[in-house]
């Protein structure tokens, strides 16, 4: 009887069933990585648009809140400048003086009205440069000629600017600053509050009317 021995072809096909297997196998673990990576990139791309409009969002936010502040801003400046507008009135409207004096204190606060005016305060030694609006008064009080007010001002220079006209004017002598303190504002940040009083010479606007 003749033998065949079988083992070698056995062998053979188990080594191609394994290379099979082994094709298989990595096969699938290429397609799970693209797979993975289609996953990956579409997620990716869709944080980024996530991350792209949160930042548009917060950029709105921030354009916001500084429109918020500037608007607060304007507000206060604009109750501020009504209250200086509200003593004056109220000045007026008692006639504390002559009307020169009153016109005198709205001269002070305020720009020149024209290029003669610059050059009359400057002859002056005002600083015609200076804005008005940095300055307003909260309180207004006169008493057998003595004024004595308060208020408020942006910065030093400009109580020191707004004390300098009203020692050049010839409708006020002894001028004097009492106290000036230092202080914040939720709006306007840095704020100074002065306290001020002089003497009215009334006779100077009687002579002149």
């Amino acid at each position: 009887m003749i033998r065949i021995n079988l083992l070698p072809v056995r062998q053979a096909r188990q080594r191609e069933f394994g290379k099979q297997q082994l094709l298989i196998g990595a096969l699938i673990i290429l397609i799970e990585l693209v797979l993975l990576f289609v996953i990956y990139s579409r997620q990716n791309d869709q944080l980024e648009q996530i991350q792209g409009h949160v930042r548009v969002a917060e950029n709105r936010v921030q354009e916001l809140e500084r429109q918020n502040q500037e608007l607060t801003t304007l507000r206060q400046q604009l109750n501020q400048l009504q209250q200086t507008a509200d003593v004056l009135a109220e000045l007026e409207a008692h006639r504390a003086g002559p009307v020169q004096v009153l016109d005198e204190f709205k001269r002070i606060l305020n720009p020149p009205v024209d290029e003669l005016e610059r050059i009359t305060q400057e002859e002056q030694g005002w600083a015609t440069s200076w804005d008005p609006t940095q300055v307003w008064i909260n309180s207004f009080n006169e008493s057998d000629r003595r004024l004595s007010f308060e208020g408020r001002a942006m910065s030093n220079d400009d109580v020191a600017e707004f004390h300098l006209r009203l020692r050049m004017s010839p409708y006020f002598s002894n001028v004097r600053i009492l106290n000036v303190t230092a202080g914040s504002d939720a709006a306007l940040g840095r704020i100074y509050t002065f306290r001020m009083e002089a003497r009215v010479n009334y006779g100077l606007g009687d002579e002149q009317g």
